[in-house]
């Protein structure tokens, strides 16, 4: 697979793409590196992650959207979430 015109549309729009992955069927068939792995500040994307997982997670029945949720108390930075086995 050729990835060079969508590397250059990265590069040339200024989007600051650290890594492009192409998987198929769970393999991976082309990739590209645009700079060296470097510690980062993920702040925003680690709220997106998050309620990615959250939302496949319910998808796939580990716990309900409409499920009760205890707070620790007193409040804290950080949420943990308990996961059933899928329904």
């Amino acid at each position: 697979m050729n990835l060079e015109a969508l590397i250059q549309s990265a590069r040339d729009q200024n989007l600051h793409v650290l890594h492009i992955v192409v998987r198929q069927q769970g393999k991976i068939i082309a990739e590209h590196e645009f700079s060296k792995e470097a510690p980062d500040k993920l702040w925003s994307v680690s709220k997106t992650f998050t309620s990615m997982a959250v939302g496949i997670a319910a998808h796939e029945g580990y716990f309900d959207i409409h499920d009760k949720c205890r707070l620790p108390s007193p409040p804290r930075r950080f949420v943990c979430l308990s996961f059933r086995k899928p329904r």
